[in-house]
């Protein structure tokens, strides 16, 4: 009696998927059609690392209007999370992640076509978290700026200055605490920010 042979997967660095995983991918097929349709609405939100407290009502939503089983759901997110999270962290092209998919769902080419659809959006979403973490294990890392421009018109020591400057207030991560630090910022100084931008891109 002859098997199948289990799959090289370039995601996993050539190795073979364990059973286990394999399983939880074989629930894609027996979802509902509406939930294939919108299976990135349940699989987008619990790409984060941890998953956030609050896709625990997403995906109770989803099980509600689609009529899916939640436990069978969270087996079928639990290996295809795992699938998009270890391409994306390797950088893997679209073409050889669609590959693996073949590989993963021989019997369903509709449903490698849904995961191959978003891939490259939760990509870039896991390396951009990746990044983040390396990052903030070394040292503080600004998250979002806040602005105001004003212009000071004058103080005690002086009239007539006219002067415009721009108030910023800086959102950091420093660990597992969120900070902030609020500053002035005069023209002179934002061209320099500018030059760096220009630079980074």
């Amino acid at each position: 009696m002859s098997t199948s042979p289990t799959p090289s997967l370039q995601c996993l660095n050539g190795g073979a998927p364990a059973g286990d995983l394999l399983q939880d991918f074989a629930g894609l097929a027996r979802l509902p059609e509406g939930a294939r349709a919108h299976f990135w609405d349940a699989l987008g939100p619990t790409l984060a690392d941890p998953i956030p407290g609050t896709v625990e009502a997403v995906l109770d939503r989803f099980c509600s209007t689609w009529s899916v089983n939640a436990e069978d759901l969270s087996r079928t997110l639990r290996g295809c999370r795992f699938i998009v999270r270890a391409a994306s962290r390797l950088r893997l092209p679209r073409e050889a992640f669609g590959r693996d998919l073949a590989m993963l769902l021989p019997n369903d080419a509709e449903g490698a076509a849904i995961l191959l659809a978003g891939y490259e959006r939760a990509a870039a979403y896991v390396r951009q978290e990746t990044v983040e973490r390396e990052i903030i294990q070394h040292g503080k890392l600004l998250i979002d700026v806040d602005w105001r421009i004003e212009t000071h018109h004058e103080s005690k020591q002086a009239r007539g200055l006219n002067q415009p400057a721009v108030l910023l207030t800086l959102t950091y991560r420093d660990g597992a605490r969120t900070e902030q630090l609020t500053v002035h910022a005069l023209p002179q100084t934002l061209l320099q920010l500018r030059e760096m931008l220009d630079r980074a891109r």
